[in-house]
């Protein structure tokens, strides 16, 4: 049996889902599950995509950075 809580984060999932057809989720920060990020970012140039795409992943903790620190010092131009 699912408690309220449940049914209301499946709603949210369901909601989320048909709001971002696209999104990139990363599971941890480790450079095989992050490589091809910038084949799907320059994808979108050559596409019909005219949405931005959402990017998620875990928070920071003792040994790995937050995602959005992770995607920074990936992206970055400076070394």
């Amino acid at each position: 049996m699912q408690d309220q809580s449940q049914v209301l984060n499946m709603v949210k999932v369901r909601r989320f889902l048909r709001t971002y057809k696209t999104f990139y989720l990363f599971t941890h920060s480790h450079v095989d599950h992050s490589t091809d990020l910038s084949s799907f970012v320059k994808g979108g140039y050559f596409t019909s995509r005219n949405a931005n795409l959402p990017l998620y992943g875990p928070a920071a903790n003792d040994l790995k950075p937050s995602t959005s620190n992770y995607l920074h010092n990936l992206m970055s131009d400076k070394s």
